[in-house]
């Protein structure tokens, strides 16, 4: 018998689903571990699109000959859609799924980039899916994702903020949620929660509206996770952040490598005081070419940073990170070196960005995130850092100034 430690070794190397099946009927000493993965993601009601998602009806049956194999389950995609479904059919589908870490539930629109509508979903599928979140046994949710849906009721959200939120990382993209009040929620003070927020909803009306009811989710949000490709993401993303002024302690903001559409100024009042924020990230995406053309980031750090670093607004900010994304670290050695020691415009925004921090005992981090570490990553990141050290002369001298990297 192979101990089984090597058998998930060996399963771990199997590419397609085909083979996977393929070695599930070879030896009964695969078929657990390539049951484990065959089964780990599991895509309810999709489009005929997606060939591999499965019917209601299908999954239940499947399930309730096999009960077991629901408990493989852990990534679960639930397409929303107007077919008739059985309630006892889908009641039985949920109940079964105990152990499920991450959720997307989604709408099928029709027309690409239109939301579905809320309205239009089976009764007895949006009630079962409700139920089953509202019974999802504790520790077990990690992400949660609702996107393409129009109109979702107040109800249906409080139940994420209050059951999820304590519990995972939430995101919602492309939602709308409808204005009309449809529950009275008891005030009540929710533990800390991450939350993601995208341009792409109204969902920060209700969180920063002092009326809404939703206020009391906002003030418990201890990561915001914000996309700021526009200057209305931003300034939606800031309103969240002014009503957890006093529980948000990581905030995370997403710039993209394509020019920001932005205002030439932003009014510094609009720059809440985060007095528990400890680390400010911002993940730049093509921050090789900010260092060559500065689409962004200079803006960023004059309008944004700068104000968050004014006396009293982030009295507990003890770290910055510039989280990066590449293959390899030799090839942020051959793309960043040369343009941090030759490119004036990267020379004049890491100046700016040495010279705001001077005043500050704020550590300053490179994170590289890459696909996998190679031999030589100790090298590769001295030499970044050498070339860092010469641009950032008093995150240097302070010892404040760091270049680290990390799988993917």
């Amino acid at each position: 018998m192979l101990p089984p430690e090597l058998v998930d070794t060996i399963v771990e190397k199997i590419g397609g689903m085909s083979d996977l099946k393929s070695c599930s009927l070879a030896a009964s000493v695969f078929r657990y571990a390539c049951q484990k993965r065959l089964l780990a993601t599991l895509s309810l009601g999709g489009p005929d699109m997606y060939a591999r998602a499965k019917g209601y009806d299908e999954a239940a049956a499947r399930f309730e000959a096999t009960p077991s194999l629901a408990l493989l389950v852990v990534n679960l995609n639930i397409w929303l859609s107007t077919k008739p479904i059985a309630a006892p059919v889908v009641n039985a589908l949920f109940s079964a799924l105990v152990r499920v870490s991450s959720c997307t539930i989604s709408g099928q629109g029709n027309t690409y980039g239109r939301p579905f509508k809320w309205k239009a979903i089976t009764n007895g599928l949006s009630l079962a899916v409700s139920h089953w979140l509202s019974a999802v046994p504790d520790g077990t949710m990690r992400y949660f994702h609702v996107s393409n849906l129009a109109n979702v009721p107040q109800r249906f959200l409080h139940d994420i903020f209050r059951v999820l939120g304590p519990r995972c990382f939430l995101s919602f993209t492309m939602m709308s949620v409808d204005q009309a009040r449809s529950v009275v929620s008891p005030p009540h003070t929710p533990p800390p929660f991450h939350f993601l927020f995208s341009g792409h909803t109204n969902v920060h009306q209700l969180l920063t509206t002092p009326d809404s009811g939703f206020v009391q989710y906002s003030q418990s949000i201890r990561k915001l996770t914000a996309l700021v490709n526009f200057d209305t993401e931003l300034d939606a993303a800031l309103l969240i952040c002014a009503a957890a002024t006093h529980s948000l302690e990581h905030l995370q903001l997403t710039l993209s490598a394509q020019r920001l559409r932005q205002r030439d100024t932003i009014n510094e009042d609009a720059i809440p005081r985060l007095f528990s924020l400890r680390l400010l990230e911002v993940v730049c995406t093509g921050f090789d070419n900010q260092l060559e053309h500065d689409h962004s980031f200079s803006w960023f750090l004059s309008q944004v940073l700068a104000p968050m670093l004014r006396p009293g607004a982030t009295p507990c900010l003890a770290q910055i990170q510039l989280t990066l994304a590449v293959d390899t670290l030799e090839q942020a050695v051959n793309v960043y070196v040369p343009s941090i020691r030759g490119l004036r415009k990267a020379h004049l925004l890491l100046h700016h960005l040495d010279k705001l921090l001077a005043g500050h005992n704020i550590l300053l981090r490179f994170m590289f995130r890459t696909g996998h570490l190679q031999a030589g990553a100790a090298e590769h990141l001295e030499a970044i850092f050498n070339a860092l050290k010469e641009k950032l002369p008093s995150q240097a001298r302070k010892n404040l100034l760091k270049v680290v990297a990390e799988p993917s």
